[in-house]
């Protein structure tokens, strides 16, 4: 089925559907006096703490309903897509009992009067919940036609419950009742649109004929972190209002909420026309999803900069013509929020297709910056100029924290961009018991004794085996001290100049062969003779790996003093920060199974010698637990002094591993073939009091950097 999109019909309905929700506002202000303008603004930001984060989650949906394709369901735990309905009408429900048990306190906050809107606020949730899946379907099918129209029924609904309600003396709950039934029109429109999706059941038993359930396609922790991160974006849009609520006079208050919302025109035209642009980014379209997305993005910078120059300047006649004069008090404050609220629209449009890329740093920024304003605003307080520039400058660091994130994000791609034709992948079977790789780097004489020593060892086990020796750029000759060695189970591979241990590692296990898959140093220090024990834990356990510990009681260490202090400081770092529960990951012996191996090769970054312990956290972070630590017996064969240059370096790239797995979730991530993600699916553009249209934008899949070689 050809995706129904037409962009005119997209761009004049959510234009339309932009307008309908400003006039609602604009008709509200009219209506009530100052006073209950201010109580009214104050509640409407506090709507979209849960309906942006549905939204963050509906496109979850969408993007899985994109790759199941317009003839296959999506389904949910019960095999159905009702099923997966009916779970986001418990969460709803959840939900609207959370917001009325909440209604004493956020009453005495707010200064507001009764209950009746607390209930109201609760129950909106309800419909909120039923269209997330209904809409999900529909977007990620193209059926924008459908979405849009049930939108902007939703719309029109509010907007004429809006006018009976309030003009007939409904109050602030007759303005948030009027809120609920276009949430309930936009519901069941969209349930009747996708009716046919939500009745589909399963047509097989089978995983292959079946339809594709979500909960096993997509990262939901990715969504639920888009959530939270989303509804931190809408709390910092709104929290100027709520402070301003509390701590304002009630007729105050109702002036800023009336520049707040003068000042939206600042950004509504051009978001309106960007956003309905950056929805067309599906992935059928994906080759146009990144100039269009630019395109928009620089076309609202530019009217939104000339509209912010215009409101500003005439902010009070603007005042008088869309309120009344009661309001024109707050023009003193139109220009501060104008800025800001361009500043924060124009940035979640930045970022929204990739805040969970930048993980929970973008997550915990909105959140950390509410934090701030409302400090800020504790200590000055008194006037509505107050909370507008603290409502200013907090934008500003929050965007310039974004933006610096943005960077490094950035650069990081593009440092860990994957080489044309390079692969970190292991072929899928086995043909050996074992393949040891030993990497090299300028080892003079000791390479050609310690290589012909590990075969030799190694014949004695009875194992099918091979040996990679991988050469990191030496420069020393050593290269040609091996080539009198014809034994047929030794392989050679030269990198062309020096990339660090991790990469000579990594480049000879892609080329392995063995259902076991490990590495010991060339410098002679492990005595190749325990290869014999590790074939022996490797045959009878069969665990995920077994590696060497210098710790282990039975160990026999001869090691400088200096070294010695240095391995330990390393170690109790390393599990301070990753909570491993292994004495020693940084011996030069391990063997690792050819499943564990070809899970965790794919995510790794490292190239020197932290490269031991990112394979031991990528393992441990994928769930294999069967780590085996086993006695060495070393003798040094070098200088005892350590180069603090090394431990500079080997202490930065473990903070780099550090960053890689809680703020980045990088090993989280499926990096060797396309998968359903969070990753900018639906994180929306967020205009203040809850204005401007839901987005979903687009975004591919990340790919992980690989290693070059070339076999000599």
């Amino acid at each position: 089925m050809k995706p129904s999109i037409t962009t005119p019909w997209v761009l004049g309905t959510t234009a339309a559907i932009s307008a309908g929700n400003f006039a609602f506002f604009v008709m509200v202000a009219r209506t009530f006096a100052p006073g209950a303008f201010g109580a009214f603004a104050a509640i409407a930001a506090l709507l979209v703490l849960y309906e942006v984060p549905a939204s963050a989650m509906q496109a979850l949906v969408a993007r899985a309903t994109a790759a199941c394709g317009p003839t296959r369901p999506v389904a949910g735990r019960g095999g159905s897509t009702g099923a997966l309905a009916g779970d986001c009408l418990l969460a709803g429900a959840a939900v609207c009992v959370l917001v009325v048990a909440a209604t004493p306190m956020i009453d005495a906050l707010l200064r507001l009067q009764g209950m009746t809107w607390g209930v109201l606020l609760g129950a909106d949730a309800l419909p909120v919940a039923i269209a997330l899946v209904p809409k999900g379907i529909l977007f990620g099918s193209g059926r924008l036609r459908s979405l849009t129209t049930a939108l902007a029924a939703g719309t029109v609904t509010k907007l004429v419950v809006g006018v009976i309600l309030v003009h007939g003396g409904g109050g602030i709950d007759g303005a948030v009742a009027a809120i609920v039934a276009g949430e309930v029109v936009t519901a069941a429109v969209v349930v009747l649109a996708a009716r046919r999706e939500l009745g589909a059941t399963p047509s097989g038993s089978g995983a292959a004929t079946g339809p594709i359930s979500v909960l096993g396609t997509v990262h939901w922790r990715r969504g639920a972190n888009a959530a939270f991160a989303f509804a931190g974006y809408c709390l910092l849009a709104g929290a100027d209002l709520l402070i301003a609520r509390h701590w304002l006079q009630r007729q105050q208050s109702g002036t800023y909420a009336a520049a707040a919302t003068a000042a939206q025109l600042a950004m509504w035209v051009p978001v309106t026309v960007a956003s309905s642009l950056m929805g067309q980014s599906l992935p059928w379209r994906r080759g146009r999803s990144r100039s269009r997305r630019r395109t928009a993005l620089a076309g609202a910078v530019v009217a939104g900069a000339l509209l912010s120059a215009g409101i500003a300047v005439a902010a009070r006649p603007l005042l008088v013509v869309m309120f009344d004069r009661a309001y024109q008090s707050g023009a003193g404050v139109v220009g501060l929020l104008t800025v800001a609220t361009a500043l924060f629209a124009v940035t979640t449009m930045a970022v929204s297709p990739r805040v969970t890329g930048l993980g929970d740093m973008a997550a915990w920024l909105p959140w950390a910056g509410v934090a701030v304003l409302v400090g800020w605003t504790w200590l000055h307080h008194s006037r509505p100029a107050d909370i507008a520039w603290a409502t200013l400058w907090v934008n500003a660091e929050v965007v310039a924290a974004l933006a610096a994130a943005g960077l490094l994000d950035a650069a990081r791609r593009r440092r860990q961009a994957k080489p044309a034709g390079a692969q970190r992948l292991l072929a899928p079977d086995a043909q050996l018991d074992l393949t040891m790789v030993m990497p090299y780097y300028n080892p003079g004489d000791l390479l050609a004794r310690n290589l012909a020593a590990t075969l030799e060892v190694l014949a004695t086990t009875g194992a099918s085996f091979e040996v990679i020796a991988v050469s990191d750029g030496s420069t020393d000759g050593s290269d040609h001290t091996i080539e009198r060695i014809s034994d047929p189970h030794l392989r050679r591979l030269v990198l062309p100049a020096n990339q660090g241990k991790g990469a000579a590692v990594a480049a000879g296990l892609i080329l392995g062969r063995g259902h076991y898959l490990g590495f010991i140093d060339a410098d002679g220090d492990i005595d190749p003779d325990l290869l014999v024990n590790f074939v022996t834990l490797m045959r009878q356990y069969q665990p995920d790996v077994v590696l060497g510990s210098k710790r282990h009681p039975l160990s026999v260490v001869d090691y400088p003093r200096m070294r010695a202090v240095y391995s330990r400081g390393y170690q109790l770092l390393v599990h301070a920060l990753f909570r491993l529960d292994l004495r020693d990951t940084q011996t030069g012996l391990k063997l690792v199974r050819r499943d564990v191996l070809a899970a965790a090769l794919p995510r790794m970054v490292e190239k020197r010698f932290a490269w031991d312990l990112e394979l031991l956290v990528v393992a441990r972070r994928l769930g294999y637990r069967r780590f085996f630590e086993a006695p060495v017996v070393l003798h040094h064969q070098f200088t005892s002094t350590v180069s603090w240059r090394a431990v500079r370096r080997t202490f930065v790239d473990t903070l780099g591993i550090l960053y890689r797995l809680h703020v980045l979730r990088w090993y989280d991530e499926e990096h060797r073939e396309i998968s359903v993600h969070a990753e900018g699916g639906g994180l929306p553009v967020v205009l203040r009091l809850g204005t401007g249209p839901a987005t979903m934008a687009w975004s591919s899949p990340r790919t992980a950097p690989a290693i070059e070689a070339k076999p000599a």
